[in-house]
């Protein structure tokens, strides 16, 4: 409930579907996609949607109701709430009045397919209407009754408010399944949950102080960042939050420096060949001449010891420290089901991008000798043509899995969350053939030194340089998942 289990996070062909034959029983969906453990329970937040369907799960097991059942019957029928469901497909009673939505393509718009989270319903699957979302609201804020009508008791509910897990006492974290938001006011204390899907972005947050609830639901093209712009917007309009000017200490410079790198989040998957996309929700953080922190394109004034507030803004963000009290990480105030881990060099999208385009030129650089010196490879004998063969053998095997790829990822990431295509499976097979193919590079290089092979010292160098980017190439694909099936299908 506070997303600290320690499971490794995942959505790639599986989270979300939209082909209802593909929808099984909870528990054996739980047991076909059951994520690895790749941290302690207790040491670090990483948003698991598996982990809040188990919750579901536990529930239904229990009741000795499905999860759907129990919630319809338990805090649906309870309060009224008669256009709301867990369902899916959705009940042809509520069909009627869902919101649709729609891409936009070519200059015009096209209607998208209802999004399927069956498989994983608890984190998700409820569709439910603004109206009845604020009933639900009125309960949650009026201690779990509304109009004499009980879901829990009052100390219950707050209890997942107030117990959970925080990285730091000074900011925001988890409350059990609730996420403690900074929104406003300090002393507003809001409370309650996002959602996003391929398609929506939601926000439901609620204040007991000041007994009130604010529900919104985005759709279409450029959805999340203006429900985002949106929701921010509202509560500094209605609530607004006094900031004051923070002078930047004049000796920063001298401890800037610690907090320098790029930090991925735990919220990823470590086992999967979708590990590759946490380099694209990397956050670089970098020391500035005057005093402040960037963070991710935001500039940060230092507040306390590890404790950086929002220049103009009131968003704090709060660094942890490792054993050694080196940096090792951050938490976002109010998004505390996320902490990001300080990664090493060789998982930065700049190292991976330089040294994967490196060799690939390369490899380019063989296929390019090969036309142009393809008499003198005919003509080769023995241990030569070999050597040369490994070389055209690694770069063919590198080229084909790019391919492959490529043309399997371009529908898109929206695609990919459905189903993973053919092409992207069968592309799979190349990293294996490549590893090999580098191995026996690696011996005709021995070879090639040993017995002087090729012409002169520098084609050895050149030969010896192709074998170092097939390793480095074996390395990349074992160590980002790509070497073997590595995916839920």
């Amino acid at each position: 409930m506070t997303h600290t289990a320690g499971f490794e996070d995942g959505f790639l062909g599986y989270l979300i579907i939209d082909d209802t034959s593909r929808i099984i029983p909870l528990n054996q969906s739980l047991a076909k996609y059951q994520p690895r453990r790749v941290n302690a329970p207790g040491q670090h937040t990483a948003y698991s949607n598996w982990a809040t369907a188990l919750a579901g799960l536990i529930v239904a097991n229990v009741s000795g109701l499905s999860f759907n059942d129990y919630v319809q019957q338990n805090i649906f029928d309870v309060l009224g709430m008669n256009n709301a469901s867990f369902e899916e497909p959705l009940p042809a009673y509520l069909d009627a009045n869902m919101a649709k939505a729609y891409s936009y393509s070519e200059g015009r718009y096209g209607e998208l397919n209802y999004e399927i989270i069956s498989n994983f319903g608890p984190a998700g699957a409820a569709a439910v209407t603004a109206h009845d979302m604020a009933i639900f609201a009125r309960a949650l804020l009026n201690g779990g009754v509304f109009d004499g009508r009980q879901i829990l008791k009052e100390e219950t509910l707050q209890k997942m408010i107030d117990d959970g897990f925080s990285h730091d006492n000074r900011v925001r974290g988890m409350g059990l399944g609730f996420i403690k938001r900074r929104l406003g006011p300090d002393d507003l204390e809001i409370f309650g949950h996002d959602g996003g899907t391929t398609i929506f972005s939601s926000h439901f947050g609620m204040s007991k102080k000041a007994d009130f609830m604010l529900f919104s639901s985005f759709s279409g093209p450029g959805a999340k960042q203006t429900h985002g712009d949106f929701v921010k917007s509202f509560y500094d309009e209605f609530f607004p939050h006094e900031i004051t000017v923070v002078a930047p200490p004049a000796d920063f410079a001298e401890r800037g420096k610690r907090y320098e790198g790029t930090y991925h989040s735990w919220r990823a998957s470590f086992t999967k060949l979708e590990s590759l996309l946490g380099l694209a929700n990397a956050k670089k953080v970098v020391s500035l001449p005057d005093n402040l922190l960037m963070i991710g394109g935001t500039r940060y004034v230092e507040i306390d010891n590890n404790l950086f507030r929002e220049v103009g803004d009131y968003g704090r963000v709060a660094f942890q420290e490792g054993a050694n009290g080196e940096i090792s990480g951050f938490v976002i105030d109010g998004f505390g089901v996320m902490q990001f881990y300080k990664a090493p060099f060789y998982e930065t999208g700049g190292f991976t991008g330089l040294f994967v385009g490196l060799s690939l030129m390369i490899f380019v650089g063989v296929f390019l000798r090969l036309a142009y010196q393809h008499s003198e490879f005919r003509a080769l004998q023995g241990r030569e043509k070999k050597a040369f063969t490994a070389s055209i053998f690694v770069a063919v095997t590198n080229f084909l899995f790019v391919i492959f790829a490529a043309i399997g990822v371009k529908g898109g990431l929206i695609a990919l969350m459905y189903e993973l295509p053919i092409t992207l499976k069968f592309s799979l097979i190349f990293p294996m053939l490549a590893t090999l193919a580098a191995l026996h590079h690696v011996y005709c290089a021995a070879q090639v030194w040993r017995h002087s092979l090729l012409v002169g010292y520098w084609a050895r160098v050149r030969y010896s340089l192709v074998t170092l980017c097939a390793l480095f190439m074996a390395w990349f694909y074992y160590y980002w998942n790509f070497l073997g099936f590595n995916y839920f299908s």
